[in-house]
């Protein structure tokens, strides 16, 4: 038995949360929809959540992510929520946790509490009854499937449900419920609590130790992009991170709570306007001639029957990429367009080759006879998304000029973004009678070759949502070897002036005070500003 005595709540929290994450574990409404940035932390304040439920009373959790590595992911963060408390629980003397199994997929507590984590699929989806957590709903493969499923299983009594996900385009059912909950378009006018005024849900929240009734249709929205996060305590050097993707749909997608378009031109007619110029041409100056001055480069999109052949130049002048050409060479016979090139090729300090399919022999050509001159490149998914990054930054930094040419212009405004149901990106054109945007990619080819080893590569595919928890600084995690190792003796300190006595019960009985003391002592020290209690 504990000596009571007088417990302090200010003393220092052994494990903080920032004000996003307790505002989800506080909330405990029956439905909870998340619209958040990846590596903030949602799912450590969902494992929590998920944890401190089971301790509360007997019940089962679900936790269907999108797949196997982060079904293991999130198991983790309940592993560590569960070891950090049995920590706690042998400083106040009950041997609860002792008799807790942790197994790689379940955790199962002597009351009967289980939590399972598993990769989201319809079968494993109908294969429990309890509640559910769909982490990274967006993205799961059969989303309707699983949801009908999931809700099924969640129907009875007052089992609970929550949706947890970045964003991932235009489609699917989380898109649907973000839009129904009002989160598809930013966080709009969240209700603030009078108590701390914190944005980024959709509602004022009730009391946390409150049991309100609530309709069973009413979803609790969430919603938290990195800014947010950053604005409330997490450490992320948003200047830097975003520098790294340099993908701005990417960034805006995955870290500022962005739902783009499943299909969207993918640079806009404005930016195309804005860089449009009266001394970037379409054909060489009759009088232009190669000089050890001119900066000049070529990308060369092959075509032959259905598509168009083109070839574009362009010349480096200060930081500005000027068009000087664009040689289109419809139905034309190889040995002309090859013939083409060899003349042009001796103007340029470099070109790129499109060397997929019909065009890989000619590549390979040219690249023979203009060894070190010419690149040829292979048309992979990461190649064009790598080639149609790198000149949306042209056009967005105003470091490219273009001609007003209307074909041009269409070309270059008809690639759009796509994104497939795996939540991969690619970028396409739909194929017309003149051609399949090739002045786009024989343009980028030319941007391509000209940018050889002077822009840094931007990330290429998606970004794993997979969340981490981010600790604030000075700060300590009870998961820390160094505070493992004197925890006891800490959480020994603050219970000798604790007013709360704590009796030992049997191993699967927990202390009715248990969770008092730990929300009181760790994970709910920060309820106010103050550091006291709501």
């Amino acid at each position: 038995m504990l000596k009571s005595g007088k417990f302090s709540a200010r003393a220092p929290a052994a494990v903080p949360l920032y004000p996003y994450q307790k505002r989800w574990v506080m909330d405990d409404s029956r439905f909870k929809l998340a619209v958040k940035s990846t590596q903030i932390g949602f799912s450590f304040a969902a494992a929590l959540e998920a944890v401190l439920d089971c301790l509360d009373k007997r019940t089962l959790w679900i936790v269907l992510s999108r797949g196997d590595r982060q079904s293991l992911e999130f198991m983790q963060k309940v592993q560590q929520h569960t070891k950090a408390l049995r920590i706690i629980g042998s400083v106040l003397g009950t041997s609860f946790f002792d008799e807790t199994t942790i197994r790689k997929r379940e955790i199962k507590f002597p009351n009967g509490s289980r939590i399972i984590a598993l990769p989201a699929n319809p079968d494993t989806a109908r294969g429990y009854t309890g509640n559910m957590i769909l982490d990274e709903f967006a993205f799961h493969q059969q989303d309707r499937e699983i949801w009908a499923a999931a809700f099924g299983r969640i129907s009875r009594g007052n089992l609970k449900l929550r949706v947890i996900s970045t964003p991932n385009g235009h489609r699917g059912k989380f898109f649907e419920l973000a839009q129904e909950a009002g989160l598809a378009d930013g966080a709009g006018d969240p209700l603030q609590a009078a108590s701390d005024k914190i944005p980024g849900v959709k509602r004022k929240l009730p009391d946390w130790r409150a049991r309100a009734n609530r309709s069973a249709q009413q979803w609790s929205g969430h919603w938290c992009d990195v800014h947010e996060a950053v604005r409330q305590g997490c450490p992320i050097d948003t200047q830097a991170l975003r520098q790294a993707i340099g993908d701005t749909e990417t960034w805006q997608q995955e870290y500022e709570c962005v739902f783009h378009s499943d299909r969207e031109n993918y640079i806009p007619i404005d930016l195309l306007v804005e860089c449009e110029h009266p001394q970037a041409t379409v054909s060489l100056p009759a009088d232009w001639q190669p000089s050890p001055n001119r900066e000049c480069y070529f990308g060369y999109d092959v075509g032959r029957v259905h598509d168009l052949a083109v070839v574009a130049v362009v010349e480096k002048v200060g930081d500005v990429f000027w068009t000087r050409a664009l040689i289109e060479m419809p139905q034309t016979k190889f040995s002309a367009q090859e013939k083409a090139l060899s003349d042009l090729v001796p103007f340029c300090l470099r070109g790129a080759v499109d060397a997929t399919g019909l065009g890989k022999e000619m590549a390979e050509r040219l690249a023979e006879k203009f060894a070190g001159r010419v690149e040829p490149v292979t048309f992979t998914a990461a190649v064009k998304h790598e080639m149609a990054i790198r000149m949306k930054r042209h056009f967005e930094e105003r470091t490219l000029r273009i001609p007003d040419n209307r074909p041009l212009r269409r070309d270059l405004n008809a690639v759009k973004r796509i994104v497939t149901s795996a939540g991969n990106i690619r970028f396409d054109a739909e194929r017309t009678a003149d051609g399949h945007a090739d002045r786009f990619w024989a343009l980028a080819l030319a941007l391509h070759a000209a940018g050889h080893g002077s822009l840094a590569a931007p990330a290429q595919g998606t970004l794993d949502s997979d969340p981490e928890w981010y600790e604030p600084q000075e700060r300590h995690s009870v998961y820390d070897k160094e505070v493992e190792e004197t925890g006891s003796q800490k959480l020994a300190s603050r219970s000798q002036e604790s007013e709360v006595r704590i009796n030992p019960g049997p191993a699967t009985v927990l202390p009715s005070d248990f969770l008092d003391f730990c929300l009181l002592t760790s994970y709910f020290h920060l309820l106010t500003p103050a550091g006291g209690i709501a």
